[in-house]
């Protein structure tokens, strides 16, 4: 990032903050940036994120294409940010690389690696503008609301993800801050990285008409718009869109409202909802698949409902999803409340509800529960009726203070059945299970550290 200051006194000065023995540093060499004219916000702005991640995953799903995976991984995720020089210019980059600590070599490794084999997506670059009230950006960045950077989720322009990888895209960002309350996305991508393209390069990102064995026919760019109300009281409202030429049209929205009560005690209102069509060529290719994924429209809504008090929460969520979407569409339908490791959710006509409860036992861990239960049919046509029940335990420690400050230990431990009818009517019994385990330490290196380091 340093190269983007092109005087030399910068460049010293810059230098002489590194070249300090690794126990001392320089404080009044760092307190003048803060008056340097040009590295003002270049540098004290700037911020190094750093993330180490080892996750394990251990399941078998029955009913499942791939039914065992196996994989022990090791994440390492470098993301920067500086500030603007001069209040006009910035520069972000990312790296992001998995290795294999573990995996069986006869099980799958459920896009965790490449094969067996560790991965990167190479750098992630992108230049970023700003002027007044608005930011645009242009290149290689992140579109993961679960990785940070973003303020808030905004439905169609970013998403939240939680694997291992982060939501990657390569276009152009543009944002516009109206007032304290209400902010604008326009969000242009070329190409796109999620987290199960592992092992992909970005000249196998290109997005466009694809046929049902993922390959590309035509490019076609995504176009998103979006904005987000926040009443600065408890009360968001976010709504987005996207165009995709022969693809598909959708539109989203998302509400979440706080009502305090008393004594530490409030309520909690979750809603979302998605409508998408498919369009263009892309229908046409839809219209030739069996009636198990021959929709050409999908619509998903869900709510959730969570009483919190003090050091509990009890929620219940409910969702449901009209048709099965053919994987070709560019359509994400996994949107609803109800989350489960094993079971499917994403079926026709398919009904979702959970119920459970999370407890905060010290200021550091906190463990909880959930029982979800779905009902739907595997294909359109609602032929073959599925029905599953779950539970899953779920446990985090954050480490609050000390020199682990940043530690977090998390996992989910899931079990589940499902009833799947046959075609001769009868029905068979699938059992599941999931084991999720993920030891993760975020630390940021930025001028407060280092000013603060003596």
């Amino acid at each position: 990032a340093m190269k983007a200051v092109d005087q030399r006194d910068d460049i010293v000065a810059v230098s002489a903050v590194f070249a300090k023995d690794e126990n001392s540093y320089d404080v009044e060499t760092l307190e003048s940036f803060k008056q340097h004219p040009t590295l003002n916000t270049f540098f004290t702005d700037s911020n190094l994120k750093v993330r180490f991640k080892s996750e394990y995953r251990n399941r078998d799903r029955e009913a499942a294409t791939i039914r065992q995976s196996d994989a022990w991984v090791n994440g390492t995720f470098l993301d920067f940010t500086s500030g603007y020089w001069n209040d006009i210019i910035g520069l972000d980059i990312s790296y992001h690389r998995l290795d294999p600590i573990s995996s069986n070599p006869r099980k799958d490794t459920s896009f965790y690696l490449d094969g067996h084999s560790g991965f990167d997506h190479g750098a992630i670059p992108a230049i970023k503008l700003r002027y007044n009230n608005f930011d645009f950006k242009i290149g290689r960045f992140m579109t993961d609301y679960g990785y940070g950077g973003w303020e808030y989720e905004i439905p169609l322009i970013n998403g939240s993800s939680i694997r291992p990888l982060p939501i990657t895209v390569e276009g152009a960002l543009l944002s516009n801050k109206i007032n304290n309350n209400f902010q604008l996305y326009a969000l242009y991508t070329k190409r796109e990285l999620g987290p199960f393209d592992t092992g992909l390069k970005w000249d196998d990102a290109k997005v466009g008409i694809r046929n049902l064995n993922n390959e590309l026919l035509d490019e076609k760019p995504k176009y998103s718009i979006g904005g987000i109300w926040d009443s600065k009281k408890g009360t968001t409202l976010a709504v987005g869109s996207r165009y995709q030429e022969d693809v598909s049209n959708q539109f989203a929205s998302k509400f979440s409202k706080v009502i305090p009560l008393n004594d530490k005690k409030m309520l909690k209102i979750d809603a979302i909802g998605l409508y998408a069509d498919i369009t263009g060529d892309t229908k046409q290719i839809v219209k030739k698949l069996p009636g198990s994924m021959d929709a050409e429209s999908v619509y998903v809504y869900s709510g959730q409902l969570s009483y919190i008090q003090d050091k509990i929460v009890l929620f219940s969520a409910f969702g449901y999803v009209s048709d099965k979407i053919a994987p070709n569409t560019g359509i994400t339908t996994d949107l609803t409340f109800v989350g489960d490791q094993t079971l499917d959710r994403i079926h026709a006509d398919m009904f979702s509800y959970a119920f459970g409860s999370m407890y905060q036992f010290t200021p550091e861990f906190t463990a909880g529960f959930s029982v979800p239960i779905t009902s739907g049919y595997l294909e359109n046509e609602k032929i073959h009726k599925v029905e599953g029940i779950g539970l899953n335990f779920i446990f985090s420690y954050n480490v609050k203070n000390g020199p682990l400050d940043g530690v977090r230990f998390w996992g989910i431990l899931n079990r589940s059945e499902e009833k799947r009818e046959k075609d001769d009517g009868e029905s068979k019994n699938y059992s599941n299970y999931d084991i999720k385990l993920v030891l993760q330490y975020d630390f940021d290196i930025n001028y407060n550290s280092l000013y603060s380091y003596k």
